[in-house]
């Protein structure tokens, strides 16, 4: 049988995002698209290729021998018109997700965003070098190319999106726009409110999604299994980091963000416990920053010291997840927004396998609470698919 050969539109440096298709890899040939060219941070491998290598989606589409393409985003125009292409060359397309979603706590994003939105494109116009702006200009012709090779009504559908875009936030984008171009053949969801979430976000009703649970989450099922020390006498609280500072979402800067993680580093300390920080790769800036103040401990990876977490605390950060379906882990949420309240839009407040961060760490009483709901949690938020998500995903690509 002739092994698939598969487009991912996804960024290849980041290495557990495409950790999900450790089983698929094994099967097909995996192929990866996502920058414009290369530049001075982005390496080219054999399996890695450029926008700027291709004149238009259907040249690309033959060149690469590509049969199937995988969408993480599909919102630029040049990855929009790909997507028609394929669905003209009868290639099927998957939109598959990378993170939980939530439409609510989106739109409160998305709020920030377009309040701030032609200015923040007039600045980063204006730091663009001469060189990068005729290559980013240029990266339209792919765009314009491929244009010219469709039918009259997908030029027209393309059209109407592109001017859309121009003058939107890519969520308004979405809700503004009624054309197709944006969906793909199928989509690939973690869950139900995840599904409820993209037909919010298109506003229309979705039959053609198929359900992978997490596949980040395979390595933690072990966490179930883990023996470790009692609840009580772990010594770890780990605190998993959002780039709320770099976005400038919801009032949060870096004096009052480092106040937060200092309030939290001091409680740990008074109740004898190691305060332990996951950070954010979009948040370098400000923890370099306080590394200069302060001195912490960070995990690049949660294999370290997994045994004695006890407590984990956060915001809505999609890593939460896993300690909230691991069994002996409490799940604490901050709800201390600047700019107000995001706790009615968090998932796992609403399943009760975390509860509310009050200045204080877990009770055993708290622990014990959240325990009692972890087994409905996995079974209808993650589908019952802990640990068998990458060999669902990769079934359901290769079918």
């Amino acid at each position: 049988m002739k092994r698939e050969v598969i487009l991912v539109i996804a960024n290849y440096q980041s290495k557990h995002l495409i950790s999900c298709f450790s089983e698929l890899e094994k099967e097909a040939t995996l192929l990866y698209l996502y920058f414009p060219y290369q530049g001075t941070n982005e390496i080219k491998k054999d399996n890695v290729f450029f926008w700027s290598e291709f004149r238009n989606a259907f040249g690309l589409i033959k060149k690469l021998s590509v049969t199937k393409i995988i969408f993480f985003e599909l919102e630029t125009l040049n990855q929009i018109c790909l997507n028609v292409a394929a669905k003209n060359l009868n290639i099927p397309t998957y939109f598959l997700d990378h993170g939980v979603q939530n439409f609510e706590i989106s739109q409160k994003s998305g709020a920030y965003i377009r309040a701030n939105y032609k200015s923040n494109i007039l600045h980063k116009i204006s730091k663009i070098s001469p060189l990068d702006l005729f290559k980013s200009l240029n990266n339209r012709l792919f765009y314009y190319s491929t244009l010219k090779k469709l039918s009259k009504k997908d030029r027209i559908e393309l059209s109407k999106y592109k001017k859309i875009r121009l003058e939107n936030t890519i969520l308004d984008t979405f809700q503004i726009n009624e054309t197709k171009v944006v969906l793909p053949h199928l989509f690939l969801c973690f869950n139900k409110i995840n599904k409820t979430y993209y037909e919010k976000l298109h506003k229309t009703s979705l039959d053609n999604v198929k359900y992978i649970g997490f596949p980040e989450f395979d390595q933690y099922q072990y966490f179930k299994k883990t023996k470790g020390p009692k609840w009580l006498e772990k010594e770890n609280v780990l605190f998993i980091d959002q780039p709320y500072v770099h976005f400038g979402y919801y009032g949060w800067n870096y004096a009052n963000k480092k106040d937060n993680i200092l309030n939290l580093d001091r409680i740990c300390k008074e109740q004898k416990k190691t305060f332990l920080i996951k950070k954010h790769p979009a948040e370098s800036a400000f923890w370099e920053r306080i590394s200069k103040e302060c001195q912490f401990n960070f995990i690049e990876s949660f294999n370290q010291s997994i045994e004695n977490i006890g407590t984990v605390i956060g915001y809505n950060s999609t890593l939460l997840t896993p300690f909230a379906a691991t069994h002996n882990i409490a799940v604490s949420i901050l709800d201390n927004h600047p700019h107000g309240s995001n706790l009615d839009s968090n998932d796992l407040i609403k399943f009760n396998v975390a509860t509310l961060f009050k200045n204080s760490l877990p009770t055993q009483k708290l622990m014990n609470f959240q325990k009692t709901n972890k087994e409905k949690f996995i079974s209808q938020y993650l589908c019952g698919l802990m640990g068998k998500s990458k060999e669902t995903l990769r079934d359901i690509v290769l079918s």
